[in-house]
């Protein structure tokens, strides 16, 4: 997971808050690691954020790492 958005409920519908929070992927740091981590930081922004009315939390997902990425995360060699 990448980060995500906030959106707050008015009488039209769910509105951009202009908050979010992001998770970068940190250079040598296993995928798996990686996945924890974000689920980790989401988790804490989600509760620290001040819910005032309704709020809903929206994910952006990073796409799924190549093999390529997932062994040059492991510290394998991909050129072999």
């Amino acid at each position: 997971m990448l980060g995500g958005d906030v959106l707050l409920r008015d009488a039209r519908g769910f509105r951009h808050t202009y908050d979010h929070w992001s998770c970068d992927h940190q250079v040598g740091e296993r995928w798996l690691d990686y996945a924890a981590r974000s689920r980790r930081e989401a988790e804490a922004y989600v509760a620290r954020y001040p819910e005032a009315g309704e709020v809903a939390y929206v994910i952006v997902f990073r796409e799924k790492p190549s093999a390529r990425d997932l062994l040059l995360s492991q510290g394998a060699d991909a050129g072999a």
